[in-house]
């Protein structure tokens, strides 16, 4: 075992980490955001490993941990305490972001079977399409590409003999910093570059459909908007931010049968949304958004910026204790001390 992980098992079996969760404050917000329930480490697995937030066992370890330590709650219960119903003790929200399917098939009954209620923020236009995000079609492609020596676009020279996975971080990275249009110019041409066909890259539907959407409805998830296309919304211009927030929340809405209380800002950085992303989405009319800045948050915060609310961020390999050390919110506090 390595000192980083020795030291979160040991703050999680001597409760060390009560002290910044005390930091942090008795009326805190704490918000879990997943992505892919998926076993990045299978051979089957297609994708981006990087929006593998948990293998189904791992998930089912961390919510078991989780109901015995807060008190989950819903976004119907969280927008309600903005209008000054009273919270439980240390309540616990868990979302999901994208629209994988696997939120249904592997997180859903993990979450039934311990009266845990979630939400789902849905990027409308793969929704019910097959059409891979961006992320995982790219990761795919470099994936399957012949070991070679090639000039990526965005990133230049690499070989692609050596560590796969390192190459596909990178590009990825890389991918975020640039202007959507140009991002995606650079998946589109990733085919010929890399001398891999769309088919042979074998990246199936891992996305939800809108009767999955409705299923989950009916057994308890709800659901916000996640833009339409998923883009980096300062990565595009304001009448393109507009468009795919209003977009967004006008299909949702159109699928629950009224406007969606919540919305995630796509990447959700400091640096992804700024006052007039956030106006955008106040004119929908929804009550609360939600960021990937680190949590958890104050009370105080939430009631003060709604449309600003932390997330912990879940990642695949986290293990119980990173998972204990992340929502009892050591990553926040370390910061502060900093």
């Amino acid at each position: 075992m390595g000192l980083r992980r020795g030291l979160l098992a040991v703050g999680r079996r001597t409760g060390v980490w009560r002290l910044p969760a005390a930091w942090h404050g008795p009326r805190r917000l704490t918000v879990l955001a997943y992505h892919r329930i998926a076993d990045a480490d299978a051979a089957a697995f297609r994708g981006y490993v990087g929006n593998a937030s948990a293998a189904p066992g791992e998930f089912a370890t961390q919510i078991a941990w989780a109901t015995r330590h807060f008190t989950p709650v819903t976004l119907t219960e969280v927008a309600a305490a903005l209008d000054g119903t009273a919270l439980p003790r240390r309540p616990l929200l868990v979302t999901f972001d994208d629209g994988y399917r696997d939120n249904l098939t592997a997180a859903l009954p993990v979450l039934e079977r311990h009266g845990v209620g979630a939400a789902v923020f849905l990027a409308t236009d793969h929704i019910g399409t097959g059409q891979p995000f961006w992320w995982d079609r790219a990761a795919s492609l470099l994936a399957a590409a012949a070991e070679q020596r090639v000039r990526l676009p965005l990133l230049g020279e690499v070989s692609l003999d050596g560590d796969r996975h390192r190459v596909i971080r990178a590009w990825m990275r890389r991918a975020k910093t640039v202007d959507d249009a140009e991002m995606r110019a650079a998946v589109d041409a990733l085919p010929a570059i890399l001398g891999v066909s769309e088919s042979a890259s074998d990246m199936p539907s891992t996305l939800l459909d809108w009767s999955d959407v409705a299923e989950m409805g009916r057994r308890g998830i709800e659901f916000g908007a996640h833009t339409c296309r998923h883009p980096i919304l300062t990565r595009v211009d304001r009448s393109t931010a507009a468009a795919e927030i209003s977009g967004s929340v006008a299909r949702v809405a159109e699928a629950i049968g009224r406007i969606p209380l919540a919305f995630a800002y796509p990447n959700g950085q400091r640096r992804d949304l700024d006052t007039g992303v956030e106006a955008e989405v106040a004119a929908t009319g929804v009550r609360l958004a939600f960021t990937l800045v680190s949590g958890p948050a104050r009370w105080s915060e939430v009631v003060r910026h709604p449309l600003r609310i932390r997330r912990i961020y879940v990642h695949h390999g986290d293990g119980l204790d990173r998972f204990v050390a992340k929502v009892s919110g050591v990553p926040r506090f370390v910061k502060v001390l900093r």
